[in-house]
């Protein structure tokens, strides 16, 4: 939502980048990433986390993943219903975020 405010690079470029690097180095991942990245990619899914619809059906997808019951199916509505406290949140955590890993990047 607040992409822009946040980033320099263009939010397209990044998830393709995104996307370039996860294909790359799919080698090194676990078994089960090794499995799950193709799928990923191919569904869009890192695109899909910017609209509920899209994080709805991310959540209905990974619900089906988990064995056991689970509360992800239909998560979205949590997301809604709880928007402005999660954005005041967001806004709040993210620029200490970015301090602490300009930080550490400084400190390598």
């Amino acid at each position: 939502v607040h992409w822009d405010s946040y980033s320099v690079t263009d939010y397209d470029q990044f998830i393709d980048n995104a996307y370039r690097i996860l294909l790359k180095y799919r080698d090194i991942y676990p078994e089960n990433g090794k499995i799950l990245i193709p799928g990923i990619v191919e569904r869009d899914w890192l695109r899909k986390y910017k609209t509920v619809e899209g994080l709805k059906l991310v959540f209905e997808k990974m619900s089906l993943r988990v064995k056991r019951e689970n509360p992800l199916k239909g998560s979205e509505e949590e997301l809604v219903g709880n928007y402005s406290a999660i954005e005041k949140n967001f806004k709040n955590f993210f620029p200490d975020l970015i301090r602490y890993v300009d930080e550490i990047r400084d400190d390598l």
